[in-house]
């Protein structure tokens, strides 16, 4: 009967220290933990940066597309008296040196008669200008161009070009009604063919796409605004805490 009260009293024993030892882990713990969380650095919420605000696109007003520009057309005039009002129009379409230009438009002479210069260069210059109020002529690149209101210029036809239709319809003569009727021809296809303005190239709109956060990126530290992040971070700071 003592031996069974002695090994009661032993288990009773027993099992309050293993109790007690058990309480003691559990306090043990909860300040490990406790000491964790107060380590736990807390991290500010990410606010998203203000951005502007979105504009309407911006939209060019589209450019003008320029027009060819005409001048007086030479008169037409005989082959014996001088003309100075159509010499005077020659002079105001042809452009290079002052020697060349001369020996287009003669100073107001007659071109049939005017001693300087090469007189069919200066006939088929005369004729082109009579047929076609567009084209102006460089005398020193000896070719006929066209020009439009924005200051562009086109190339239509050179010297050599329009004398060869001259003497393929009978050269270069007084009355010859065909040869002028040619160059004519000639030159207004010329003009329609190659002498017509570039339109401008059409305005494009400028991109105004409003500019969209897409929130922290994904090494940034965890915050309030992402809560499992967070709860994870703070189980790993705790099990670091409770290996030492």
């Amino acid at each position: 009967m003592k031996i069974q009260n002695n090994y009661a009293q032993f288990q009773f024993n027993t099992s309050f220290f293993q109790a007690n030892q058990s309480q003691a882990a559990s306090q043990a713990n909860f300040f490990q933990s406790s000491f964790a969380l107060s380590s736990f650095q807390y991290c500010a919420p990410q606010k998203a940066p203000s951005l502007p605000r979105s504009t309407p696109a911006y939209t060019p007003a589209p450019q003008a597309k320029p027009q060819m520009l005409s001048y007086p057309k030479v008169g037409i005039i005989g082959n014996t008296r001088p003309e100075p009002q159509a010499s005077k129009t020659v002079e105001s379409r042809v452009i290079g040196s002052e020697t060349n230009r001369t020996n287009i438009h003669t100073k107001g002479g007659n071109p049939w008669t005017h001693n300087a210069g090469n007189k069919d260069e200066r006939i088929a210059v005369w004729w082109a200008l009579q047929k076609n109020g567009n084209v102006r002529y460089d005398a020193d690149r000896k070719q006929f161009f066209t020009t439009d209101s924005q200051g562009g210029r086109k190339d239509v036809a050179s010297l050599q070009d329009v004398l060869n239709v001259v003497r393929q319809n009978g050269g270069v003569a007084p009355g010859n009604g065909k040869a002028f009727n040619a160059v004519g021809n000639f030159v207004d296809n010329a003009v329609k063919t190659k002498g017509q303005p570039t339109a401008p190239a059409s305005p494009r709109a400028q991109s105004s796409a409003p500019q969209v956060w897409s929130g922290p990126s994904q090494n940034a530290q965890p915050t309030w605004q992402n809560p499992q992040r967070f709860i994870q971070q703070i189980l790993q700071q705790v099990l670091q805490q409770l290996r030492f």
